[in-house]
């Protein structure tokens, strides 16, 4: 039997039949069924997922994205790395949709600077300008990996602490 005579079989029997102890909806089961055999989105970085979106939507076919991007360089060294070692992963994000994984973030605690009733100050950010301050969920003190690549002082960085939820 496959999936759409299943669905069939499914479609004739009364709304709700008996399972095992429990009624279950045709509703439920058909949900179920449907389910079957669809392609699973693939969670991929944000930015392998904006040069999806930049380079494969002006495409005509896949196989046009992938022999631009290795062979005439409409990509960034780091989306050409990503794809070439992920490449399952890369095509079935073209083909089947994806999910953008969630960034990791960090928290730049500054050592030695604790305020008079004990608490740690972070590296903030406001406007492009950086100080120090508590905990403050209003200013910016939590940053990307690329943000504390590109845009944090250097002499920060090492400081930077992975974010916990």
């Amino acid at each position: 039997m496959n999936k759409e005579e299943a669905i069939k079989a499914i479609e004739k029997m009364g709304e709700y039949e008996r399972f095992v102890d429990e009624h279950i909806s045709k509703k439920s089961v058909l949900n179920i069924i449907n389910q079957i055999g669809e392609p699973q989105k693939v969670t991929i970085p944000k930015f392998v997922a904006d040069w999806i979106e930049e380079y494969y939507s002006k495409q005509t076919d896949i196989f046009t994205t992938v022999t631009l991007m290795f062979n005439h360089g409409y990509s960034s060294t780091n989306v050409c790395d990503w794809a070439n070692e992920n490449q399952e992963k890369f095509l079935k994000a073209i083909l089947n949709g994806y999910e953008i994984e969630k960034e990791k973030l960090y928290i730049i605690p500054l050592k030695g600077l604790i305020t008079t009733d004990g608490h740690q100050q972070y590296l903030s950010g406001k406007v492009g300008r950086y100080f120090a301050s508590r905990r403050n969920y209003s200013l910016k003190q939590t940053f990307t990996q690329t943000e504390v690549d590109n845009n944090v002082p250097v002499c920060y960085r090492e400081w930077a602490k992975e974010v916990v939820e």
